[in-house]
C-alpha cells in the first residue's frame, strides 16, 4: 500500500498501488518514483514539486528517490531527473544524494518557485532531443506535426531560460541543451 503524505493525494490522479509513487515521511517529504517511466517520473515530480509549493509546504527540502539503476552506474531515470532539475537552476537548488550521505538511489531537491507545468511536453521535447546539437530544420521537421509556429515558440521559450544554447557550425545554426 503506498502511503502519501503532505496532504497532496486528493489533486494528484488516481493510480493502481503498483504504479503510484509513494510518498513517506511528512516531516521530509520525500517522494518515491522507481517503477516510473521518465515521463510519468517528470509529470509526478512536477505536480508534487509545485504542490508543495503552493501548499506552502515548499520550504525546505523534498527528498526524490529514483533509484540508482541495475547497472550501478547511473539509471535512466536518476540522470534524466538530474539533468531535468540542472535545467531549472533558477526555480529549485538540488544536491546529489551521494554528495550528502552517500546514497545515490536519491536526489535532495530545495523547491525556490513553481515550476513550468508538466503538460509543456513540446519543450520538455524538444529540450530532450537537443542533448546533441541539432540544426533548425532537424528540430522543426523532428516535431513538426505541433505545426512549425508551435516548435519555434517553444525553442525562443527554452532560449529565454537558457536552457537551449545557440552555436554555429559553419553557416548553421545550431540548437543545444544546457
Amino acid at each position: 500500500m503506498c502511503l502519501w503524505a503532505c496532504g497532496f493525494e486528493s489533486h494528484l490522479p488516481h493510480h493502481p498501488p503498483s504504479t503510484m509513487p509513494r510518498r513517506r515521511n511528512t516531516q521530509i517529504r520525500e517522494l518515491d518514483l522507481h517503477g516510473q517511466s521518465w515521463p510519468e517520473a517528470r509529470k509526478f515530480f512536477v505536480d508534487f514539486y509545485n504542490q508543495a509549493i503552493s501548499s506552502g509546504k515548499g520550504r525546505g527540502q523534498l527528498t526524490i528517490i529514483h533509484g540508482w539503476g541495475a547497472s550501478g552506474t547511473g539509471g535512466t531515470l536518476r540522470s534524466r531527473l538530474r539533468r531535468f532539475l540542472a535545467g531549472y537552476r533558477d526555480s529549485l537548488e538540488f544536491t546529489p544524494g551521494e554528495d550528502i550521505d552517500g546514497n545515490r538511489g536519491c536526489t535532495y531537491v530545495t523547491p525556490l518557485e513553481h515550476l513550468p507545468d508538466a503538460n509543456n511536453t513540446l519543450a520538455e521535447a524538444i529540450w530532450d532531443y537537443c542533448r546533441q546539437p541539432r540544426a533548425m530544420s532537424k528540430v522543426v521537421g523532428r516535431f513538426r506535426r505541433h505545426g512549425d509556429p508551435q516548435v519555434m515558440e517553444a525553442v525562443r521559450h527554452l532560449k529565454k531560460q537558457a536552457r537551449l544554447t545557440e552555436t554555429h557550425k559553419g553557416k548553421t545554426t545550431m540548437w543545444e541543451a544546457r
